[in-house]
């Protein structure tokens, strides 16, 4: 993997030439300060320029600074080499030298826990001919095929019987569907 880190410009009323030794001029007049490690007491501090790239054996993101080394990723323990190829424009090569000493595996996915619905939830469930775990769509869903089979208005014209027989159906369509609503709105 190639890296070409972006240009910085100088800020506005600055000068060229009063950049520092570590800058370099392009022919397009472009300036960027080229990153170069701060050392203090013998001990390297943050550089300035990192490269940002996926691990390509698992899907940690990886932060390498810019400069020459071998890293490896904490999660798979892959091994990639940083290469500088060319200071003028500044190219860095980013390659895997090493297979992973681990055989990773990514992790689980998260079940969420799903909370068993009360007993009044549950019984409204079957009166809808539905599963306790169902949603609130599916519910609405089964609620409107049932009361078009049933509704007291489709049975007008027959007996009284059948008549009584709807309208119970009806009460019991509508108090499951009302008590499943409640339970979906609170939760």
């Amino acid at each position: 993997m190639l890296f070409w880190p972006q240009r910085k410009s100088l800020p506005r009323g600055e000068n060229p030439s009063s950049q520092s030794k570590n800058s370099e001029q392009h022919s397009n007049g472009n300036h960027w300060k080229a990153p170069q490690p701060d050392y203090k007491e013998g001990k390297e501090k943050s550089k300035s320029a990192y490269a940002v790239m996926t691990c390509v054996f698992c899907p940690t993101e990886l932060r390498l600074p810019l400069t020459e080394g071998r890293y490896r990723c904490p999660t798979c323990q892959m091994c990639y080499a940083l290469k500088l190829l060319s200071r003028s424009p500044l190219i860095y090569l980013i390659a895997q030298t090493e297979p992973a000493k681990t055989s990773y595996q990514p992790p689980p996915p998260k079940k969420e826990k799903q909370k068993m619905p009360p007993p009044e939830v549950q019984s409204a469930f079957l009166v809808l001919d539905l599963t306790s775990n169902s949603t609130l769509i599916e519910a609405r869903a089964n609620y409107r095929k049932m009361i078009q089979s049933c509704h007291p208005d489709k049975v007008s014209h027959l007996d009284r019987d059948i008549k009584a027989a709807a309208e119970q159906k009806t009460k019991k369509l509508n108090e499951a569907i009302s008590v499943i609503t409640s339970f979906f709105k609170s939760t």
